[in-house]
């Protein structure tokens, strides 16, 4: 790959230590975080499964990016539920559903669940990226 290294993966994420509402108009750390998105290569969306709506905070999140440039929600993503730890082990299966967003992926940083899965996923992802650009360069491969 030409032109130095790329962040392979950033994660966006609502929390107290960075509010990304109104990112695009230079608040908080917005304009500066939203330039680093810009150098990655997949984005990994995260929202605290304890929210008390995380399909309108992940909505935020997607406006915001819009905001600054429509082409990062071109860029490969994933939604992910942080904090699953937080929740009883029955209800795993059900919260991503629940919460409004059937297809984001349930993790929790504490105790590792889904976090491998999540891994692999971002690994074959960027592969796939790294493969059909360097088929794109050389077409005799």
């Amino acid at each position: 790959m030409s032109g130095g290294l790329v962040p392979a993966a950033c994660a966006v994420e609502i929390n107290d230590r960075l509010r990304i509402e109104d990112a695009h108009r230079g608040k908080g750390l917005g304009l500066e975080f939203l330039r680093h998105i810009e150098r990655t290569r997949v984005l990994l969306l995260m929202v605290d499964s304890g929210a008390a709506e995380p399909a309108t905070e992940l909505a935020m999140i997607e406006r915001e990016l819009r905001e600054h440039s429509p082409a990062l929600l071109d860029k490969p993503r994933v939604v992910i539920l942080t904090k699953a730890d937080i929740l009883p082990p029955e209800a795993h299966a059900a919260a991503p559903a629940k919460a409004g967003l059937p297809d984001a992926r349930l993790i929790s940083a504490h105790s590792g669940l889904g976090v491998p899965e999540l891994l692999e996923w971002l690994w074959r992802t960027v592969d796939t990226m790294d493969r059909d650009a360097a088929a794109a360069e050389d077409p005799h491969s």
